[in-house]
């Protein structure tokens, strides 16, 4: 499990490969990876967008850029956190995802960037 507190919020990711997806002959690997926002501040808050840049050892990067995550822009109250799942498909057995959240204070309306943490996506073989 990777992790990251920023402000108080803490972003925990864990990725799997997803083999019974992925054609190895065709050079198409996915990847899932499942969230978790535990909001430890002291206010409520808006998930309002998603930045991730992400890297394939195939030699491409590329940006995601977005409102929300999953088609929901969720309120994450103080104490309580929210979860999701997603995937992401890569052209190599080895990559990598960063980004960062754009959260939205409800008290003042403020807006704060919260760290994803980098983890990286990597077949079993690709681990030997």
């Amino acid at each position: 499990m990777y992790a990251q507190t920023t402000e108080n919020i803490c972003v925990q990711v864990q990725p799997w490969y997803r083999p019974e997806l992925s054609e190895r002959k065709q050079r198409k690997y996915y990847f899932s990876y499942q969230v978790h926002i535990i909001n430890e501040s002291e206010f409520d808050i808006r998930l309002m967008s998603r930045h991730w840049i992400i890297f394939d050892s195939a030699g491409v990067k590329r940006k995601v850029e977005g409102k929300g995550v999953i088609g929901e822009q969720p309120v994450i109250l103080q104490g309580d956190r929210y979860s999701y799942e997603s995937w992401c498909p890569l052209l190599s057995e080895l990559g990598y995802m960063a980004g960062y959240y754009i959260v939205e204070r409800l008290l003042d309306e403020s807006r704060h960037q919260i760290i994803i943490p980098r983890f990286h996506l990597i077949t079993p073989e690709m681990k030997n």
